[in-house]
């Protein structure tokens, strides 16, 4: 790292000292043509102190303080000769911080420097052919609602492009654009949590991607490649070198032109401890036999290779629509599948009919119904009763904490083979259950929640979970899913009501305890305004939901407020509140949240954003968590002058556990 940061430092100042010490040689040859010269000097101040305490025992305190002052130097829009052969754009920052922290037991200080670097730079543009070389590293903080985080990116790489304008045509040679990039990126990334935890991710990736286009008269043609090489300091075993390569074609045929095939093709291999393979293949033809009516018909290869076999999903079928009235559109689907697992085989077959309408009534009304029915036979013959799921991509939930979490697609899980990894970046960062996330069983579905106090997730990462659930090996089984619902809508309010079913009937196995057969109904009220000023929606759900591994009764408001005084200042409230009675097994489990927020926005430079929320969950399955925020900005700006302060505070109560938090910042920036 030292040698790269040397590196990038040492080309942005050479960068800089060119164009500063041979400015004028440089301009009297008319080579080397300054652009605009800027700059700006910065100054900060920001202040944590963090407090926990469990069951009334003492408290556990920890302060933090950081100040650091930076100056920055850039040239925007240099040329080289011209425009077209050379022009860029190059910047230096240098700095420094101190930090000091104390806890119950110790005090400590330590300091650095800051340093931070831009250059790009474009070759031939205008061209058929150009290029880009790019460098730049930068360093940031940033306060997390119970913690802190500080990462420092640094990038270096090259672009280089192919339009189909070139040469090649000329040389009757087959034309297309295309791209080339190659990149290094080094990212360290320290993350605190005022509850104790602490992670580290210091990784290095090298990219390679290129992909290229060609289009004809009647299609087009799309491909691709990517080579990403990840090192990983702080978590070894994870290093993995990950190859994707695919390639994508559309074509428009028949005599008038009424019909389009796509197909697709994408290769996946990560190579480590967690070795991942995949193929997929997609084809899909689609047909407009009239302006009324038309038809689909497509098939799926997909085969993955993980450290628990292979697994080969081919799935295929049609489906066709057909509108006999402006009002009522039908249409249909069949449709076939077939698994096979190291295991055995999962065999599916499908039909579905759907009926839609839609009718416009007096005041602007609109009324929309629907009607679906089908039928679907399921069969395993597999040797084993657990089957593996590996990596199943799931996003962390924005805002974290307050019960917000996600469900794991596969009912019947086996909660101590769970695994969940954050792929923020590229990485696969390791968590840990209790301190990063927690597992909530509704029934047999499990969802996964996480932790807002987690060092490791943030709030709408990437997450992968792994798992096994347990199914019937040798279950024969049909099922007949049907929904009907209705709706009407006048712009300021609107009402829906629905009902939808499966019912499952038994024809060979010996474990009837699988079968998931459910009834949902649901109703919603909607109510809209608008009058100048004043913005508001409220709204009312409920949502019966019965099944053989859940069941349970939910109750849903929401209100929003929005007021603007005067133009420049608007209020907004906001609250949410859902209560889920579970019948199987019998307990209750809430969430409610509103949240007060002032946002001011005037001509003088002068802006406000503040806000208060709060943030319940209740169950009976976890702790109590009770999340309290409130928080206050100022941004002024005054010619070449800025300012923004900050003060924040929460309190977390998870149980017998509290955590207060607050902290304040303030940066002051000139620029010339």
């Amino acid at each position: 790292m030292t040698e790269r940061l040397a590196v990038g430092c040492a080309a942005a100042s050479a960068a800089l000292g060119l164009l500063v010490c041979g400015a004028a040689s440089a301009q009297q040859e008319d080579l080397l043509r300054l652009g605009y010269w800027n700059g700006q000097l910065e100054t900060g101040y920001e202040l944590d102190r963090d407090r926990s305490s469990l069951n009334g025992a003492p408290s556990s305190a920890f302060n933090y303080q950081r100040s650091y002052e930076s100056a920055t130097l850039r040239n925007s829009g240099f040329t080289l000769v011209d425009e077209s052969v050379m022009s860029g754009n190059v910047s230096l920052t240098l700095g420094r911080y101190q930090d000091r922290f104390s806890d119950d037991h110790t005090r400590g200080s330590e300091h650095g420097n800051l340093l931070g670097y831009g250059f790009d730079s474009s070759f031939h543009s205008g061209t058929p052919y150009t290029m880009s070389i790019y460098a730049n590293r930068n360093q940031s903080f940033s306060a997390q609602t119970f913690g802190r985080t500080d990462i420092t990116i640094a990038n270096e790489g090259a672009l280089f492009r192919l339009d189909e304008t070139s040469r090649l045509r000329d040389w009757g040679m087959p034309y297309f654009s295309s791209n080339l990039r190659i990149e290094r990126q080094h990212m360290l990334e320290t993350t605190d949590s005022v509850v104790g935890q602490s992670f580290r991710l210091d990784q290095v990736r090298k990219l390679l991607n290129y992909d290229g286009h060609d289009g004809f008269t009647t299609s087009d043609l799309f491909w691709f490649y990517t080579l990403d090489q990840n090192e990983d300091q702080s978590f070894v075993q994870n290093n993995s070198t990950t190859q994707t390569a695919g390639v994508n074609y559309s074509l428009d045929f028949g005599s008038a032109h009424n019909r389009r095939w796509d197909s697709s093709l994408t290769y996946f291999h990560r190579g480590t401890t967690t070795a991942f393979d995949s193929l997929v293949a997609r084809e899909k033809v689609h047909v407009d036999h009239a302006s009324n009516l038309t038809s689909d018909y497509f098939y799926t290869f997909d085969r993955i290779d993980t450290v628990l076999g292979s697994t080969t999903m081919q799935s295929g079928g049609l489906g066709a629509s057909y509108r006999l009235y402006n009002n009522l559109t039908s249409s249909m689907q069949a449709s076939g599948m077939r698994e096979s697992l190291p295991s055995g085989t999962i065999d599916n077959q499908a039909v579905s009919v759907q009926e839609s309408y839609q009718r416009s009534l007096p005041a602007k009304g609109l009324f929309t119904a629907h009607l679906n029915g089908g039928r679907q036979w399921n069969d395993n013959h597999l040797t084993v009763s657990s089957i593996g799921i590996v990596d199943e991509a799931h996003g962390a939930p924005n805002p974290l904490g307050a019960g917000n979490g996600f469900a794991l697609a596969q009912p019947f899980v086996s909660a101590a083979s769970i695994v969940v990894v954050d792929t923020r970046a590229g990485a696969r960062l390791p968590t840990t259950l209790g301190v990063d996330y927690e597992i909530i069983s509704d029934g047999q579905a499990t969802r996964i929640v996480p932790l807002l106090t987690s060092a490791v997730i943030h709030a709408g990462d990437p997450l992968l979970v792994s798992y096994s659930y347990q199914v019937d090996p040798s279950i024969r089984y049909q099922t007949t899913p049907s929904s009907v619902g209705a709706g009407v809508d006048f712009g300021w309010i609107a009402v829906n009501l629905s009902h939808d079913q499966a019912n499952q009937k038994l024809i060979a196995g010996s474990q009837p305890q699988f079968l998931v057969p459910y009834h949902n109904d649901q109703a919603t009220l909607d109510l809209r305004g608008d009058w100048d000023r004043v913005q508001a929606q409220a709204g009312a759900g409920w949502q019966h939901y019965d099944s053989t591994i859940l069941a349970y009764v939910q109750r849903r408001l929401y209100q929003f407020l929005s007021y603007r005084p005067v133009n420049s200042t608007t209020i907004s409230l906001n609250g949410n509140w859902t209560v889920t009675d579970y019948q199987m097994p019998a307990r209750q489990s809430s969430a409610s949240s509103v949240r007060l927020a002032l946002d001011r926005v005037s001509q003088s430079g002068w802006n406000t954003n503040a806000m208060i929320s709060r943030r319940v969950f209740t169950n009976s399955l976890v702790p109590t968590e009770i999340v309290n925020e409130a928080s206050i900005s100022e941004r002024i700006l005054y010619g070449d002058l800025s300012l923004v302060a900050t003060v924040a505070g929460g309190t977390l109560d998870f149980g017998a556990t509290r955590t207060t938090n607050w902290r304040a910042q303030i940066t002051i920036v000139r620029s010339f």
